[in-house]
């Protein structure tokens, strides 16, 4: 005779009553349903954005320039044009560019791939510690967020560094923390030493690994099983000091340095400007990269979330905090800026005490019934604002600087005699495409840096110029509320003739007729 036992299953709590319409479509839980949206949504504007082939934007043209024309060798060296990349991100862009050709959507290959699959890591890292619930507001929130859309189609490492860095901690999560089996153990060194190569943020999560096994070893008194965790942080620091000195050598990093002073934080406040320095760099993370509600609804929540993370599981909440404190001190030690799109790789940390917290609210039977819905509303408002700014780049995607089309135009348009004058921002984009698009031209000047220009400056330049000469602008036409651009072309109406023109998004070329009788234009 056989005896039947039944089995329950524990499920956690719907956010909201399963419908007729989720059965039907073969979905169990509205969860699933939130979740297929979400990653659908974001999924389909990434491979838009992609597909649209958007001209490069200045940084992206100033890292293409390189990679076009520096070989794999010189790649293992300082860049040229303020840039800085993690050199094994330049080799296999290098390396792509060589087979499929030189282009946007070979260029953009990596980042598209690296910024899809982060959004599966996020759901992954955080389902695994945390569950349902907050794994699918954190893949939400990532899929939709305005930052990591962008860098997804950019020529940059931000959407490899956010990738690399969950796929740190998928690797390195365990309940069983800091035990680890042998594989594992060889398959995180070996990841380690090889994701410095391609994330200069890896190593600070890699810091954090480290951290958080040696104090679970040390805490429980297990001397021996702490020395190979010892080795194995030592060699991925090792392995990243090695990458540093071949980059730093050029003196492009010092540069660089130059350009983030105000992205740097203040390890020892003396004065109340540092500690406003300190407090709007905390809090404007949750503006950019996160772009969640008002700080002063998110950061309530993120430190109420960190407190019910330290309840649930110590170890899951310093696996990821550990990065965020190890990169402020060293954007104290000005290596590395605590700040916009240089946060990318800490996305989903900083957004999982949020969504845990949120998950707490919904979730957890309170006296007063409006505190789930207290919860629901601030779930809808984080996600609301993201997703109809992705929505909006399905159906049209933004551009932000289209020089190839200004360049194609120059192609179609200019004489063999005409001369060039171009905007100095825009020298870069201006490069990779007359470069790319093989446009030929007799003379070309560049401007000085317009940013300190006055208007009898810009008329002074303007006096040198004769004959028939292209005006080419590009990014940067506006800075500190000043229209370069504008104040430029009032000074060319005034001293010339206007013939043609064609003006795209973030790029724009004007034709003026300057009298002949004027000095000749410098060659460049």
């Amino acid at each position: 005779m056989t005896t039947t036992t039944a089995t329950t299953t524990t499920r956690q709590p719907c956010l909201f009553r399963v419908s007729p319409f989720v059965d039907r479509i073969g979905l169990s839980r509205p969860e699933d349903l939130v979740l297929f949206f979400f990653l659908l949504a974001g999924l389909i504007a990434r491979i838009r954005n992609y597909l649209a082939g958007i001209s490069f934007y200045v940084d992206e043209s100033a890292l293409a320039n390189n990679l076009v024309n520096l070989n794999l060798s010189q790649l293992f060296g300082p860049l040229e044009q303020n840039q800085i990349a993690p050199i094994g991100f330049c080799v296999i862009e290098k390396l792509i560019i060589l087979v499929f050709g030189n282009h946007e959507y070979a260029f953009r290959f990596l980042p598209f791939i690296a910024g899809s699959v982060a959004v599966i890591f996020a759901f992954v890292a955080v389902y695994r510690a945390l569950g349902t619930v907050p794994a699918i507001l954190c893949a939400a929130q990532l899929a939709v967020i305005k930052e990591p859309l962008y860098y997804a189609n950019n020529l940059k490492p931000y959407a490899s560094d956010l990738a690399i860095a969950l796929g740190l901690v998928i690797l390195a999560w365990t309940s069983e923390l800091p035990d680890i089996s042998r594989k594992r153990f060889f398959s995180l060194f070996i990841a380690g030493i090889v994701a410095v190569w391609f994330s200069f943020p890896s190593l600070f999560v890699l810091g954090a690994i480290t951290i958080v096994y040696l104090t679970g070893l040390l805490r429980n008194r297990q001397w021996r099983p702490a020395v190979p965790i010892i080795i194995m942080g030592l060699t991925w620091l090792t392995s990243f000091a090695i990458q540093y000195y071949l980059l730093k050598s050029g003196g492009q990093y010092d540069n660089l340095t130059d350009i983030w002073t105000n992205r740097f934080a203040v390890l020892w406040p003396r004065s109340l400007e540092d500690i406003k320095t300190n407090y709007f760099l905390l809090t404007y993370v949750f503006r950019n990269p996160l772009w969640t509600s008002h700080p002063i609804i998110s950061v309530p929540l993120y430190l109420a979330g960190c407190v019910l993370l330290w309840q649930k599981d110590k170890r899951f909440l310093l696996l990821i905090l550990l990065p965020l404190v190890i990169n402020f001190i060293a954007s104290g030690l000005h290596t590395y800026p605590f700040r916009d799109r240089l946060l990318q790789y800490a996305v989903i940390f900083l957004f999982t005490p949020i969504a845990f917290c949120l998950t707490w609210l919904v979730t957890k039977k309170f006296k007063h019934g409006w505190v789930k819905w207290a919860g629901i509303f601030m779930i809808i408002a984080n996600l609301a604002e993201p997703t109809v700014f992705t929505i909006k780049h399905i159906i049209t995607p933004r551009k932000y600087e289209e020089m190839k089309p200004v360049v194609n135009y120059l192609i179609d348009h200019k004489t063999h005699n005409d001369r060039l004058y171009i905007y100095a921002h825009a020298m870069k984009t201006f490069t990779y495409y007359q470069n790319q698009l093989q446009l030929e031209y007799k003379s070309l000047t560049i401007s000085p840096d317009w940013n300190n220009c006055t208007p009898e400056s810009i008329g002074k330049e303007i006096r040198k110029l004769s004959g028939r000469v292209w005006l080419i602008f590009g990014h940067a036409k506006q800075f500190k509320g000043v229209d370069y651009e504008a104040r430029f072309l009032k000074a060319a109406d005034k001293h010339g003739k206007r013939i043609d023109q064609y003006v795209d998004a973030g790029a724009s070329t004007y034709l003026y007729e300057f009298p002949k009788s004027r000095p000749r234009m410098q060659n460049s």
